[in-house]
């Protein structure tokens, strides 16, 4: 059997891990903040380089519709 006292001090001992966890989960969250944005950055950056290569080589190979040598005129 268990008493009122025992019943008490289970549910604070219960509440109070919940509280470490999130606040452990909190400090995680802050930790890794910093390197995700450095990865969105990375991948921003990439995803921009891929589409300037992609469509330099789409203009330089004719892929685009034309040939290489009527971009070349074109842009001049």
């Amino acid at each position: 059997m268990e008493g009122e006292n025992l019943r008490q001090a289970k549910s604070r001992i219960e509440a109070t891990m919940d509280a470490i966890v999130k606040g452990f989960e909190h400090q995680l969250d802050e930790l890794y903040k910093a390197d995700a944005l450095d990865v969105d950055s990375d991948i921003r950056v990439m995803e921009t380089m891929l589409r300037r290569d992609t469509a330099s080589a789409a203009r330089d190979f004719g892929l685009d519709g034309g040939t290489a040598a009527q971009q070349q005129l074109e842009d001049l």
